[in-house]
């Protein structure tokens, strides 16, 4: 219960993401999905399994994986775990450079692509 929480629907999970430090993705076929956003707007790093997306937000900060190799998957883990949790500078540098995910700019970008095709 220290480690990993599993907390089921939730309508907000800033509470949950708050308090994380990594957002930790062991999927076989998720793609890109909104659960990364929303970690890296909240500030976090993100362990993720090399199931599709990700690259196209992912950054120094964050691990992919090479293989779906649990070996790997365990020693990235471990990696994480023995080393120092980001300060709140680091989260706060990380939500900033991830900004331009923001509903608010991506919704600017979205309608201006589509007033450029009209």
């Amino acid at each position: 219960e220290r480690v990993v929480i599993f907390a089921g629907a939730q309508l907000d999970v800033s509470p949950y993401l708050n308090s994380a430090t990594h957002l930790v993705s062991s999927s076989l076929t998720e793609g890109l999905p909104i659960t990364f956003f929303e970690a890296k707007l909240a500030g976090l790093s993100i362990l993720a399994t090399p199931s599709g997306g990700g690259k196209e937000i992912l950054d120094r900060n964050d691990w992919i994986l090479e293989s779906f190799s649990e070996v790997e998957f365990e020693n990235a883990l471990v990696s994480i775990f023995s080393s120092q949790p980001p300060t709140p500078a680091m989260r706060k540098e990380i939500a900033r450079r991830s900004s331009w995910m923001t509903t608010e700019n991506c919704a600017k970008n979205y309608y201006a692509l589509i007033s450029k095709l009209l």
